[in-house]
């Protein structure tokens, strides 16, 4: 199911517990200073599958956010018409890649008799960076790289120890490897929790799950036909 909450990675803390307040995100997000995340790459992604895994089992949703090489032309983007928009979308996704994806698990605690406090909600979350690199060739936009790199992204740390994926469906992926797409559909479908997207269903299911999970649907009425 799908849920949209901008900025909601912002809460995300990792073995500890958060309480929320149930009212707009963005007047709790001054709460943190920092956000502990788990760094995963190419290096220690095994040793971190499982609780990666059990994590996305077990939560009541899952926020995801990604950074990409580029999101083309906003113009056509942005276009009115609908199938339009859709397929210079899916043109651009085509051939850009996702750098690094963010996965928070949220695990709903109910409360103690003697601790339930009105429009409270007490969540222990957990936060992976995954860190990626696409074996194949893709294109990168100047502005793009330019304002992940003023935010601190490391693309040295990307082309050493990202960890590697094939576009659309895995090539020689028998389901049963450690791998991105395996994870995704850890995410997506091994999980049966809502999905929480940081800038709407549109741009996390045409760009995400193309790149790492399945290839595209030829068009925008197959696309619709999801959310029925």
């Amino acid at each position: 199911m799908y849920r949209t909450y901008d900025a909601l990675h912002a809460l995300c803390t990792i073995d500890r517990q958060l309480t929320l307040d149930l009212v707009p995100v963005r007047t709790e997000m001054t709460r943190f200073l920092s956000v502990p995340v788990v760094d995963i790459n190419r290096d220690n992604f095994k040793q971190f599958w499982p609780s990666v895994v059990f994590a996305c089992k077990t939560a009541s949703f899952i926020a995801l956010d990604a950074e990409l090489s580029g999101l083309g032309p906003r113009k056509q983007l942005v276009a009115k018409n609908l199938p339009e928009r859709y397929k210079a979308i899916c043109d651009v996704a085509k051939t850009r890649a996702v750098l690094s994806l963010g996965v928070s698990c949220y695990q709903y605690k109910p409360p103690l008799p003697d601790q339930a406090v009105r429009n409270k909600a007490n969540f222990a979350v957990q936060t992976y960076n995954i860190t990626t690199l696409c074996n194949e060739d893709y294109m990168v936009e100047p502005a793009a790289l330019q304002f992940l790199v003023e935010h601190g992204f490391d693309f040295n740390k990307q082309y050493s120890k990202g960890v590697t994926y094939h576009p659309g469906q895995d090539k020689d992926n028998d389901g049963t490897e450690i791998s991105i797409r395996n994870l995704f559909g850890e995410i997506l479908i091994g999980s049966g929790t809502q999905w929480w997207f940081t800038s709407g269903p549109g741009d996390m299911d045409l760009f995400v799950p193309p790149l790492l999970y399945h290839h595209y649907l030829h068009s925008y009425s197959q696309f619709v036909g999801r959310f029925k």
